[in-house]
């Protein structure tokens, strides 16, 4: 962050996690010739929104991607209720 051009750096806000990013690489097609959305992996690197690093999660059913992204906002403090086809919250 750029304090205004003084050489030095701001101070980020205070509720502001000390690295807030978590990258997320995924593709939205689980099989490229059905198109369908199921059995994607998704890779979140980061600790952003305190999520704790070295873990592999498998969902059952059929959990949207767009359930993760609502998830990811909710840990950054965004509280919306939904986000495109989301049907809930992923549990992160």
């Amino acid at each position: 962050m750029s304090n205004g051009g003084s050489g030095g750096t701001a101070t980020p806000p205070a509720a502001m996690p000390p690295d807030p990013a978590l990258p997320n690489y995924g593709c939205g097609i689980g099989d490229g010739d059905e198109h369908n959305r199921r059995n994607i992996a998704m890779l979140l690197a980061g600790k952003g929104g305190g999520l704790p690093a070295g873990r592999c999660k498998t969902y059952t059913g059929d959990p949207r991607h767009s359930n993760l992204l609502l998830a990811l906002l909710h840990k950054w403090g965004i509280p919306e209720t939904s986000w495109g086809n989301s049907t809930g919250v992923l549990d992160i």
